[in-house]
């Protein structure tokens, strides 16, 4: 929206004072021309009258002069007695004594010369339509070009912006009638990039609840289906046995089918949690070092080694991120290692020029490619070999969640070394 302030702003600056400043001057530039052509008119008229003036003051027949002056000209000649002038005594006074007087009117220029030899004036005339009419026609002219210039300037600013609009009110419908892979294509130039941003962050957050949705329900039937139906065979069982060690035996049986029906439910409701805490991210420098060696600690093992590698100084290897969330993240892969590990898992970090990398190792069967994409998702396990361990596969689909809130990713792949599966996380500066 910035974008979009900054540029209305700059637009309606450009076309008010840049295009009012722009077309003052061709304009007073223009005034100026035909003011200058006026004045060339009028010295040609004077020094024409001055010559004639003395020609006629000069001769007894000024009529006869006259007469043979061409009609069919743009300067006229006229005689007429001082008498009949229409002017103030002051102003003929002045007159008589300077010898020339310039009229004007809308249609022409008037030119009276004094004639002391005959007592009367001669009238030069001559059209000045084109140094007259034409300014108040041009200030017209200028002036719809200034407004359709602007029109025009707010017409191309305007275009992408309802172009752009269009687009985002099309993939909104579509969104809303259920085609949720719609997203709007971020163009190179446009004012409501971030609103578009905005719209496709909102699109992909309801794809995920939507896809979250139809998984923890598969879940659910899938995973509670199973300590239901023991629950339910124990109960029958138990009304018709009388042993009390056998009645005991069924007893735990159905305990524990209960105790995981409640860590199932308290791993969908911790799942479901990640949202809502993710209004809550504190970002800051983290050392991970401390972080990893801590999750070593609480996990010691006495057939499985763990070790830790970095190409830095481990106390300077710092991360931007939430404390509490990496710590799950680490511990989430950590666990994961783990579980499918036979003798080592290594952490190896590394710094990159625009964030760094954590690699957790283990020498264990490693993932298939083929599952590598859905594993990530909540309550897949993969493979039997891997969906024999306990779990509810949930402990990828978090750090894959966190991950997302810190703007990193996940990759998964084999070490070359162990031979296991590989996690790196990137997680930028």
């Amino acid at each position: 929206m910035r974008w979009l302030v900054g540029s209305l702003i700059a637009a309606i600056l450009f076309a008010t004072v840049g295009l009012g400043w722009l077309f003052d001057t061709i304009y007073l530039q223009y005034i100026d021309d035909n003011s200058n052509k006026q004045s060339d008119v009028v010295s040609v008229m004077e020094q024409l009258g001055d010559n004639v003036s003395q020609l006629i003051n000069s001769s007894n027949t000024p009529h006869e002069l006259l007469a043979s002056w061409p009609e069919a000209n743009d300067y006229q000649l006229t005689l007429q007695s001082v008498d009949n002038m229409p002017l103030p005594t002051p102003l003929l006074n002045q007159f008589i004594n300077e010898k020339r007087l310039v009229l004007e009117t809308k249609d022409h220029i008037e030119i009276n010369f004094y004639l002391p030899a005959h007592d009367q004036r001669l009238i030069l005339t001559a059209p000045i339509s084109h140094a007259v009419n034409e300014p108040r026609s041009s200030a017209y002219l200028f002036t719809g070009l200034f407004y359709f210039t602007l029109l025009l300037l707010m017409l191309l600013w305007l275009n992408p912006l309802i172009k752009r609009l269009l687009i985002l009110r099309k993939t909104a419908k579509a969104f809303g009638e259920g085609n949720l892979e719609q997203r709007v294509k971020l163009g190179s130039v446009s004012y409501i990039r971030d609103l578009e941003f905005e719209f496709n962050r909102m699109a992909q957050r309801i794809d995920d609840l939507v896809s979250d949705v139809k998984l923890l329900s598969s879940a659910v039937s899938h995973d509670l289906r199973t300590p239901l139906s023991s629950i339910r065979f124990g109960i029958d069982t138990l009304q018709e046995v009388e042993e009390p060690e056998l009645r005991k035996r069924f007893e735990q049986l159905i305990s524990k089918d209960v105790d995981s029906m409640i860590e199932l439910v308290e791993t969908l409701l911790n799942y479901a949690r990640l949202d809502q805490a993710m209004l809550n991210i504190d970002k800051s420098k983290i050392a991970v070092a401390p972080l990893i060696n801590q999750i070593f600690e609480s996990k010691r093992s006495d057939t499985i080694s763990f070790s830790l590698i970095s190409d830095v100084n481990t106390m300077e290897f710092e991360v931007f991120a939430d404390k509490g969330y990496l710590q799950m993240l680490l511990n989430n892969l950590i666990q994961n290692a783990l579980q499918y590990a036979v003798l080592q898992v290594t952490v190896t970090l590394k710094k990159m020029d625009h964030g760094c990398e954590i690699i957790i190792a283990d020498d264990g069967a490693g993932i298939p490619e083929s599952e590598r994409e859905n594993i990530v998702k909540p309550f897949i396990r993969g493979d039997k070999t891997r969906s024999s361990v306990k779990g509810f596969g949930i402990g990828l689909a978090i750090v894959n969640r966190i991950l997302h809130w810190h703007g990193g990713r996940l990759e998964i792949g084999q070490d070359e070394q162990l031979l296991g599966a590989k996690l790196t996380v990137f997680l930028p500066h």
